[in-house]
């Protein structure tokens, strides 16, 4: 997917060899195509940030959409590793909602990864305090687990659950999601094994766990 460049909202879809604006119809020249896929492979084997900033600028001035497998792809892996210190909570929602926005207009039906991001988002809400909001993202993965895995999965039944009754406080949610009884676990192994690298702090954007 690339951005039109006839109209502000557009995005260009490659149907064989021609390249047109899904909302303008504009049709793109030789030229405009070759900058495009030029760029594409370029950013395909050169692309590496190390913060979700940094890939939002260069998304902006690129002429692949937002919504290219390639952002995609690296802008999860900038999530889901960790490596952005510098991603505060709310900007954390904001890029969560990008990816789910990315995958709603790629993937137009329920799908695992959606619920993996509702839940995420839901987390991150809890740990910025909005809890009403953290309900919703919990009642939405909830109704999406249903379909995917069906309402007697577990993992659906935890929706339900977090969906009724949302915790409020970072600490309460780790203990629904039972990241304390993890944390017990690792401290009796390293008891028994020595010590190892101390568990991971449930902070407000920190995923306690994907179910």
């Amino acid at each position: 997917a690339f951005n039109c460049v006839a109209c502000a909202d557009g995005i260009v879809h490659p149907t064989l060899d021609v390249y047109a604006c899904s909302l303008c119809d504009a049709v793109w020249d030789n030229d405009l195509v070759e900058r495009a896929t030029a760029e594409e492979a370029i950013l395909m084997d050169e692309l590496e940030v190390f913060t979700a900033i940094s890939l939002r600028e260069i998304v902006a001035a690129s002429l692949l959409h937002p919504f290219h497998h390639i952002f995609y792809a690296t802008c999860s892996n900038l999530m889901n590793d960790s490596i952005d210190d510098t991603l505060t909570p709310e900007h954390a929602l904001l890029v969560y909602k990008e990816l789910l926005d990315s995958l709603n207009y790629v993937v137009p039906y329920p799908h695992a990864s959606k619920i993996q991001l509702m839940n995420l988002m839901a987390q991150t809400s809890v740990g910025v305090g909005r809890i009403e909001t953290a309900r919703a993202h919990y009642e939405a993965a909830h109704a999406m687990s249903c379909l995917v895995f069906g309402s007697t999965c577990g993992e659906t039944r935890l929706f339900g659950q977090l969906a009724e009754h949302t915790p409020t406080s970072v600490d309460e949610m780790a203990a629904i999601y039972g990241f304390e009884e993890e944390e017990e676990d690792d401290e009796e192994e390293e008891e028994e094994g020595g010590e190892e690298e101390d568990p991971a702090d449930p902070s407000s954007h920190h995923t306690i766990e994907n179910v």
